[in-house]
């Protein structure tokens, strides 16, 4: 087996950076609380924290900052971060041995050796991320996919603030479907038949679980809502059904989820293979994969901002989050910052 203590800390941020990078896990920090990945944030190869714009979800609030590596937990005090104002928005501590309580004012999370080992072995023969070898596009993917469920999540939660639910519900499908015939494509369903699908609203399956989403058993969500993607009792096929669940059936759940529900339909979200890829992204996105609904999301996203523009990293997170106030909009969502150091 490789001893990892051997290798140089640069070496091994790459390595973690490529562990932590599959949204779907679920972990523990070392005070016992779940933590989730969403985005691994960009590799920083210059100097302050190792990862930037990192966005993390614990117990079920999402959190944007910075992450630190060290092989050591002490090395934080041993290199004097706390004194440095880089390391300021610092929200997670990943460490390969805790060997010092360094203070709770951020997250720590343990990576031993063994599972850096066995992610090498894993991570040569199965890649099911992307086909590309450039990782900046990949820490990109990542952030313009949660930019987009929570943009979408916080536009949805002012309507369901301002109205009574089922009203909110219909306002909301009926904006979706208002965009979906302005499309320039030819639209396979015509307005008539979204209108019967609207009249009758109160009983399609997609409404069921919406009034259901606080009272079923929370580890069902995620293949309750596998199945509202397979179900064609509506009559919709099976591309209109996969936007509507993404575009409004996902946001309206988060905006009015309890915090267990939460955390599946994120890992419902992170985990959930595409049903098919879209031919706009195939021609503008050859090279990155289609395997999964969040990645389609993420360069939907990116068209979205950027168009034909190709610079990626062009911005960052939590500064574009910060452009929709979802802090103010959404309770379970911060812009992260290590208290341990005082402001100035």
């Amino acid at each position: 087996m490789e001893n990892y203590s051997l290798y140089n800390e640069r070496f091994l941020q790459k390595k973690v950076h490529n562990l932590i990078s599959n949204p779907s896990i679920i972990r523990n920090t070392v005070a016992g609380k779940r933590i989730q990945i969403l985005s691994p944030g960009v590799h920083n190869n210059l100097e302050g924290p190792d990862f930037l714009d990192l966005a993390v979800m614990i117990d079920s609030q999402i959190i944007i900052g910075d992450a630190e590596y060290h092989k050591n937990s002490s090395d934080w005090n041993k290199h004097k971060h706390s004194l440095d104002e880089r390391y300021k928005k610092v929200i997670l501590h990943i460490v390969s041995n805790n060997d010092l309580d360094v203070n709770n004012q951020f997250h720590t999370l343990l990576i031993s050796n063994e599972e850096l080992n066995e992610f090498d072995k894993k991570h040569n023969l199965i890649n099911n991320y992307t086909s590309s070898d450039d990782s900046s596009e990949i820490e990109a993917l990542h952030q313009y996919s949660l930019s987009r469920i929570l943009r979408k999540t916080a536009e949805i939660k002012k309507i369901l603030n301002n109205d009574e639910f089922q009203n909110a519900t219909l306002i909301i499908l009926k904006n979706f479907f208002s965009r979906y015939l302005s499309l320039r494509r030819r639209p396979k369903y015509n307005a008539e038949f979204l209108d019967n699908f609207l009249s009758n609203w109160q009983n399609t399956k997609f409404y069921s679980f919406l009034l259901s989403i606080n009272s079923i058993e929370c580890s069902e969500i995620p293949d309750k809502l596998v199945a509202l993607l397979k179900d064609s009792s509506s009559g919709i096929g099976a591309s209109l059904r996969r936007e509507i669940v993404l575009n409004c059936i996902f946001p309206i759940s988060l905006a009015q989820s309890g915090e267990e529900a939460r955390i599946n339909l994120f890992l419902w979200y992170w985990s959930t293979p595409s049903i098919g890829s879209y031919g706009i992204l195939k021609k503008k996105f050859p090279h990155i994969s289609q395997n999964f609904l969040w990645q389609q999301q993420g360069m939907l996203e990116y068209n979205r901002m950027f168009g034909s523009k190709k610079d990626t990293n062009s911005d960052n997170t939590s500064d574009y989050l910060l452009n929709y106030s979802l802090g103010e909009i959404l309770d379970f969502y911060q812009i992260g910052q290590n208290p341990y150091i005082k402001e100035k």
